[in-house]
């Protein structure tokens, strides 16, 4: 699911001589990413940023942004659609509004 709770768009149909039962899982998508051994984290005291990394890095910022990129290392390029995988709900955004209003009212 996105952020904001939407579905993501659906997979692309595959050919009926491609298909095969149980080839693909019809679970949720990008479950694995979830995983801390795809996380990098980096802190400073200014600054905390945590992201993806390596190969994930790349299919999470094709996937986040919609871009076109090969299904194998010399395979067809695809354009996928955009499944947002990181981003903030309505309700985060207003949390962040409200933290930063109260701390500027503070000073």
């Amino acid at each position: 699911m996105n952020p904001d709770g939407s579905a993501y768009a659906p997979r692309r149909k595959q050919l009926a001589s491609r298909t095969k039962a149980g080839k693909i899982k019809r679970n949720a998508m990008f479950r694995k990413l979830r995983q801390a051994k795809h996380l990098k984290v980096s802190a400073n005291p200014q600054l905390v940023a945590v992201g993806f990394f390596g190969r994930v890095a790349r299919i999470a910022r094709v996937h986040q942004e919609g871009l076109t990129d090969a299904v194998s290392k010399n395979g067809k390029l695809i354009t996928y659609e955009k499944r947002q995988l990181l981003g903030f709900t309505a309700d985060d955004i207003r949390q962040i509004q409200d933290t930063l209003s109260n701390h500027i009212r503070a000073l």
